[in-house]
């Protein structure tokens, strides 16, 4: 296994649930690599009842790691459901969307072939991460709490309309950059990562933990008349929407700026994919409000589709 571990002091119990106990016990064994304690359904010795027994070790325990690869056994998704009752955040192991209604809070997951649990390393610390500080800032949140002033926010997306080309486009990226890591965000360029166009990709503790993955982020600035903006916008956006759907990314995002004072252009979008002007991202991230306005979006979108779905 290349790479360095990450050693955790946040999450220290797991229950590892699985269609088999080779599959388990491999799952476990990248844990235990980690320093967690991990107990398996397969451990449980004969006598009383396997149930209260199980939904014991899940309370017990700070996460669930699962897998669904190749379909839900009835044990495993009495233990996820189990995991979701008690809020407990879960790691999620699967081949493809069809395994795990994946849309659900808390639920971190991870796409990988069967038999290639030891190629997912990264993905297994990086959940560690993000669900160890979930927990840690939960136990200290407050309702009103923000994130930051934002001042010099605001201060260089006013100095972005001095600038042209390249370099306009470069500053707007670097901004968007370092308003998410302010948020606490872990934040890497896409560059590499596909050939989408896309910038950025941003791991924001909260949004992990509601969705289950990460957010990728394409800035862009819009000249050009008001139904060029708009075009141009939407253009983007159905590219997001096929990047998300073949990623693991769980989220798209397009930050813009444009010249014009275009009152139809607020926050937008369709299915996992947001727009926000650069302005709106900022006010949201300074109040702490940015996931919240995410979830409302995807709940939004999911309720009108089931409505359009309905009148086919």
């Amino acid at each position: 296994m290349d790479g360095e571990i990450l050693r955790n002091d946040r999450l220290k119990r797991c229950f590892v649930a699985a269609r088999s106990a080779r599959e388990s016990a491999s799952i476990a064994s990248l844990l235990r690599d980690r320093g967690i304690e991990c107990f398996r359904p397969e451990e449980i010795v004969a006598g009383g009842s396997v149930s209260d027994e199980i939904f014991g070790h899940v309370a017990q325990a700070d996460f669930v790691a699962a897998s669904v690869r190749g379909g839900i056994t009835t044990n495993v998704a009495f233990e996820l459901g189990a995991a979701y009752a008690l809020h407990k955040p879960i790691l999620l192991f699967s081949a493809s969307e069809a395994d795990f209604p994946t849309d659900l809070r808390g639920v971190y997951v991870v796409r990988t072939d069967p038999d290639s649990v030891d190629d997912t390393a990264h993905d297994i610390d990086r959940f560690l991460r993000h669900a160890g500080d979930r927990v840690r800032s939960a136990a200290h949140e407050t309702k009103s709490e923000t994130v930051a002033d934002f001042g010099w926010a605001r201060r260089r997306a006013a100095a972005l309309h001095q600038l042209r080309g390249a370099e306009r486009d470069q500053a707007l990226e670097a901004l968007v950059s370092d308003l998410f890591t302010r948020a606490s965000a872990s934040v890497v360029s896409a560059a590499g990562v596909s050939d989408s166009g896309a910038d950025i990709i941003v791991w924001l503790n909260d949004l992990v933990f509601e969705t289950g993955g990460a957010m990728i982020v394409e800035c862009k600035h819009f000249g050009g008349g008001t139904g060029s903006v708009i075009k141009n916008k939407q253009d983007i956006e159905t590219r997001l929407v096929k990047l998300v759907a073949s990623s693991d990314a769980r989220v798209g995002l397009l930050v813009y700026t444009h010249d014009r004072p275009l009152n139809r252009l607020g926050v937008s979008g369709s299915g996992n994919v947001l727009s926000l002007p650069l302005e709106h991202l900022i006010d949201t991230l300074e109040g702490g409000n940015f996931t919240s306005l995410v979830i409302r979006h995807r709940r939004r979108a999911a309720s009108d589709l089931g409505m359009e779905l309905a009148s086919d």
